[in-house]
């Protein structure tokens, strides 16, 4: 609810810098011009984000800043679960969030195992932490990004991903080819955990 509140904060401050003046009543004009304030507007980035080479050696526990967007810290994050199968959507959630209540829901120290996991924010660095990895694993991993906004994904939160140990190979599909996936297709998992990059032609990525 504080997450709310603070979205629903920054949203009218927002709309005021464009003139409004009007209340926070929901109506069909205002949820039109929310989603298209949220789509034109660039998300605020955490201070200590550095530029890094597309060559670095860097690990996600060496370059891993959470985010700081209210609008993503307010995404809704869910777990589907139907016909024996468990799928976690993360949104854009915060990485400390979800951290957080899998650790509430969860005392084991072995990791929750679902079926697909869809990776918060495009597979932002600053969404994803080593912490939370370490709670949750899957043999699909789903990154839905073009790469066009902000880069995404980030290649250290793939390669975070494959590089654990793992009895079975992880299945990381793309919904459209970005330098972070050309460069994971060379990439050797530092377990030797098998894992497979996947592309989908037209956009979608089957579930």
């Amino acid at each position: 609810m504080v997450r709310l509140q603070e979205l629903r904060s920054w949203w009218l401050a927002q709309m005021r810098k464009i003139s409004y003046r009007g209340g926070a009543a929901v109506d069909a004009l205002l949820e039109d011009a929310y989603e298209m304030l949220c789509a034109s507007t660039r998300e605020p980035m955490p201070a200590a984000v550095k530029t890094i080479s597309t060559g670095g050696a860097k690990r996600l526990a060496d370059l891993y800043v959470p985010d700081i967007s209210p609008t993503n810290g307010s995404s809704i994050a869910t777990i589907i679960e139907a016909g024996g199968k468990r799928l976690l959507f993360l949104g854009d959630s915060w990485a400390k969030d979800i951290a957080a209540e899998l650790k509430r829901e969860h005392k084991s120290d072995a990791p929750q195992m679902f079926d697909v996991i869809k990776v918060s924010h495009h597979g932002s660095i600053h969404n994803t932490s080593v912490d939370l990895l370490s709670l949750i694993d899957a043999p699909v991993f789903l990154v839905s990004s073009d790469g066009s906004a902000h880069n995404h994904p980030d290649f250290e939160v793939l390669a975070e991903i494959v590089d654990r140990p793992a009895t079975f190979e992880r299945l990381i599909y793309f919904n459209y080819e970005t330098p972070a996936s050309t460069r994971l297709r060379a990439h050797t998992s530092r377990s030797g955990a098998k894992f497979n990059v996947e592309v989908v032609q037209d956009g979608w990525i089957p579930v």
